[in-house]
């Protein structure tokens, strides 16, 4: 795992202009990768629905598996504040030709962008932060699977830095048996 450091995201999401910042907020925070950002529709983004989440189309993603992903209230609130097309691609060039922006030049954008600012970061980073941060939150790996798009597992975990206080937890929450089968008596 190579998540992007809450310090370094939080100085590049201050200073980014506002169509990078948008696009940290879905690597960091919704977890896309730069192709799923760069194909994202504006059909796809249900900010208003009951939860609100985001569709990642099967044609705009690593693997063609559509995946739904629930949309935070932060990333929800950027969105909106964005005033994205009403519809077609949410990222449309900039050079005047039909069509949504390049997977590389959302990449080439962000990275140019944190390495203005010192940082040694990429956009992917932003999604292994994503993915390092829901797991730490919920320890759900199959719900982190599935917003990830991840057809396996191991997939997944290679996004999760290991949690030392859950691994502490999750072992001293073991039953134990009665005092009269332990050694040590308490």
């Amino acid at each position: 795992p190579r998540p992007m450091s809450e310090e370094d995201l939080m100085r590049a999401l201050e200073l980014a202009p506002a169509r990078i910042r948008l696009w940290l907020v879905l690597a960091g925070w919704v977890g896309l990768r730069c192709k799923e950002i760069a194909l994202l529709r504006r059909e796809c983004i249900l900010d208003t629905a009951t939860p609100p989440v985001l569709i990642v189309a099967a044609n705009a993603t690593k693997g063609s598996r559509e995946h739904v992903i629930p949309l935070c209230d932060f990333a929800v609130a950027e969105i909106q504040a964005a005033h994205l097309p009403l519809s077609g691609y949410a990222f449309r060039r900039m050079d005047g030709q039909p069509g949504p922006v390049q997977p590389l030049l959302v990449s080439k954008l962000i990275n140019r962008h944190l390495h203005s600012l010192g940082i040694a970061a990429t956009a992917h980073m932003g999604r292994h932060r994503y993915g390092t941060k829901a797991w730490q939150a919920e320890k759900d790996i199959l719900a982190l699977q599935q917003t990830m798009g991840h057809a396996h597992i191991s997939s997944t975990t290679g996004y999760t830095v290991f949690d030392n206080a859950s691994a502490i937890a999750m072992v001293q929450g073991l039953p134990v048996p009665p005092p009269r089968l332990r050694l040590v008596t308490e």
